[in-house]
């Protein structure tokens, strides 16, 4: 008897007709429809999920690190080093770590005396209850700054991605070498 595969039409319940190859059970394709269709919904979701981590990352996010620095401030006019601790990049620190929730790097900035009067806690209620002024930042503008015995003035501006602008004010007061913020005024313009 030679091996030959024969096909029989057979009626599967409901009144389908199926096919069935040799002696072959139905059992045996619902196995491997059961394992391709298991796959390819992994595969499915898999990309559903992908799709949504990016969909959800901020607009523009692809390897944005943030605003914009304004590092002019940091070259003297007459002087050939780079200050990279001066007022402006202090400020500007400041207000990047606000924005990124880091309250206490932002703290870390504040001068002995406005730590006096400002607690860490207040410091943060405060942050959280301005932080419409901290998003969709696009960059921060001090170009210079006033220094005056052991005291810096720096003015500024943020803009922000839908174009708008804040002005910035800040004085600043030496302190273990180091600049610290003693007063600051953000201003919605």
């Amino acid at each position: 008897m030679s091996s030959q595969t024969t096909r029989k039409n057979v009626t599967v319940s409901g009144g389908v007709d199926g096919l069935i190859l040799g002696d072959r059970e139905p059992g045996t394709y619902d196995h491997q429809l059961f394992v391709r269709v298991f796959f390819l919904s992994i595969i499915i979701m898999g990309s559903v999920i992908v799709a949504t981590v990016i969909w959800a990352l901020p607009k523009g996010s692809g390897g944005y690190a943030g605003p914009k620095m304004d590092l002019s401030s940091m070259f003297i006019e007459g002087d050939s080093r780079p200050d990279p601790k001066n007022p402006c990049l202090v400020v500007q620190s400041h207000l990047e770590a606000t924005r990124r929730g880091m309250y206490k790097t932002a703290y870390s900035f504040l001068s002995k005396d406005l730590k006096a009067r400002v607690s860490p806690e207040a410091f943060e209620d405060n942050a959280r209850g301005n932080r419409l002024l901290f998003l969709d930042i696009q960059s921060y503008r001090f170009p210079d700054y006033n220094e005056e015995q052991g005291l810096a003035d720096v003015k500024g501006t943020i803009s922000y991605g839908f174009g708008g602008v804040s002005r910035v004010e800040a004085r600043l007061v030496r302190e273990n070498n180091e600049w610290k913020i003693s007063e600051t005024n953000l201003v919605f313009q």
